[in-house]
Formats: C-alpha cells, structure tokens, sequence
C-alpha cells in the first residue's frame, strides 16, 4: 500500500526467532494439538520475524504458474507452512489475536484459505509478485487458496490538484488492465481481479465516492478538526480517534507542505478503513465458516500503519523487496 506515514519514527520491531510450532506426538488429540500450536504462536509471533527474513529470498523471485501444487506425500506438516508464509511478511499478523485464531484456522481446515489481496494502484505492480509468492508458499502446500485481488484507486492528492482527469483515469485503467493480465499469466481468471475506482474532491481534499469510501473520509476529516480544536465526538469510534490523532499530532504548526501531507494521510487513513471494512463485511456473510482461515493481504511498511485497517479482519502485511515489477506499459 501507499508509503507515507507521519513524520514520527516506526514502532520498533522486536528481535528473536520464529519459534517451532508445536511438538506434540502424533497420538495426541487433534483439539490438543491445535491448542498447542495457538499457544506457542501467540506467544512465539510476538518476536521479531529478523530471523525469518533471512529466508524471505524464496518470496522474493517471480514466482512460477501457481496451478501445479506438490504431491501430497511432499506435503510438509502446518507448523512448516505457517513459519514459510511468515518469512513472506513484513510485520506480525493485525491484529494480535489473529495469531491464534488465523493459525489456528488453519491447522482445523488446511484445505483452503481465502484472501483478500489489496493492492494500492500506484504500487499495485510492484506488490503483485510478492502477493503471488505469498500464495505460492499456501498453494505448493496443497492448501486451496480462494483469493481476490482488489486494486484501488489510491492517488495522491498533490499529483490529482496538477493533472487532468483524463490523465488520472487512463493511468488507473492500465494499471488495473496489468494486473490482469499478469494474474492470468499464473493461472487466475482475469474476474479474480476487480476495481475500486476511488474519486478524489481535489477542492476539498476529501474523497468523493465510492458512497462508503466518502462516509470514512468524511469521518476521518471531521474527527481531525474536532482534534485540533480539543473536542471529542460521540459519532467517532476509540480506534478512529486513535488513528487522527496520530496523524494530527505529528503536524507542524503553520507549515503549509505538512498541512498538505496531513491531508493526503486522512485519505489514507479512510481508504484503509474502508475497503478493511468492505472485506470483514464480505467474511460475515460466510455462515458456517468458523473454522476456515479468512485474511486481506496488504503491503504496509510499518506496524503503525497496519493498525490504521479495521482489527475486525485479519491483515497479512506481505514484505515488499527488491524483485522484479512488471510495468504498465509492458
């Protein structure tokens, strides 16, 4: 997703190991087992992922077709998937529970898992193949993956105040025209990916629609301006009011250039809760799905900004290095 971020230094990351998932002997009970290995990542995943970076090498090359996934006798045990989809991942799972809950999902129902992989339409063609070898390490396991690429229209408001509208909408379509074609080329049908054109006020620096995109940034503006002027709202929820006054805080006072990067950050910020919201809407609706393993993908480069997504749904934050990017007008 989008890069900035407020002036303020990251949260530190945590340095350690991945730890093992589980030992548990194979004549144990299932429901002992799945207890084990929650407990060991809710604590264990806490850590710094340093050491699984080091083998974050084998996420970082385009990954090959994604349709032929390995034997099932070469199929290596859950705890083996979960630390090869971590290696893949910038920062541990959001929110914190999603450890035990996600994990454990996917040890009750190894079958499949379904993403949601949202990729900001600026960047959309640099995350891709990092978001393809994220599902490749579930995918080779022999784990069914239903996944969803949504690319939005996340532009920034300096760039859309100086060009045309026709500029504007041509670029989104080529990148959103890209990502299809790139995801078929690895075996998706080109309907797994699917647009969210987000217009942007350029007068108001607020976004226009979609009707529920807007709804967030109008939220996410007027919380901001009530910060400032020391006033709470009953209207706006403890997360929300977290997130603005993160972002308003950190502003210099009188400086026209941070007035504007604020103003790019609580689009931000409303795109983020937005289309979080979108996809946990989307999971509810799953009766009967207690026990299969729902998560978005995204590519944020700090925790601090992943907490800005809803902690209704789960977030894995994929790591994005220096791989080959496909180009929009290849």
């Amino acid at each position: 997703m989008r890069p900035e971020s407020p002036s303020q230094p990251p949260a530190p990351e945590h340095s350690g190991v991945f730890a093992a998932a589980c030992t548990t002997s194979t004549s144990s009970a299932t429901s002992a087992s799945q207890s084990c290995l929650a407990a060991a990542l809710e604590d264990d995943l806490r850590d710094s992922l340093a050491a699984a970076r080091a083998a974050r090498a084998a996420c970082t090359t385009h990954p090959p077709a994604l349709t032929q996934p390995e034997a099932q006798s070469d199929r290596p045990s859950v705890g083996t998937s979960i630390r090869e989809l971590y290696s893949c991942l910038q920062t541990p799972l959001f929110p914190r529970h999603a450890n035990r809950d996600f994990f454990s999902a996917l040890q009750a129902a190894p079958n499949k898992v379904t993403l949601r992989a949202v990729l900001a339409s600026p960047t959309a063609l640099r995350e891709l193949p990092h978001f393809l070898a994220c599902i490749q390490t579930l995918q080779r396991r022999r784990i069914e993956v239903d996944v969803r690429f949504i690319v939005v229209r996340w532009e920034d408001l300096a760039d859309a105040r100086r060009e045309s509208q026709h500029q504007r909408d041509l670029r989104f379509q080529s990148v959103v025209h890209t990502v299809r074609e790139r995801v078929s080329d690895e075996g998706f049908a080109k309907h797994s990916v699917t647009a969210i054109d987000v217009e942007l006020n350029i007068r108001t620096g607020r976004i226009a629609s979609p009707p529920d995109f807007k709804d967030w940034s109008d939220q996410t503006s007027d919380a901001a301006e009530a910060h400032q002027k020391g006033m709470t709202s009953r209207y706006v929820d403890e997360d929300l009011a977290r997130d603005v006054a993160w972002i308003t805080d950190s502003r210099e006072p009188g400086d026209a250039a941070d007035q504007r990067a604020s103003e790019q950050r609580l689009i931000d910020l409303a795109t983020r809760r937005a289309v979080a919201v979108r996809i946990a809407n989307e999971f509810d609706d799953r009766p009967g799905d207690e026990d299969h393993a729902f998560a978005m993908m995204t590519s944020e480069p700090t925790r601090r900004l992943v907490k800005c997504y809803r902690p209704e749904v789960t977030v894995l934050n994929v790591a994005i290095g220096d791989v080959e990017t496909y180009s929009a007008a290849s």
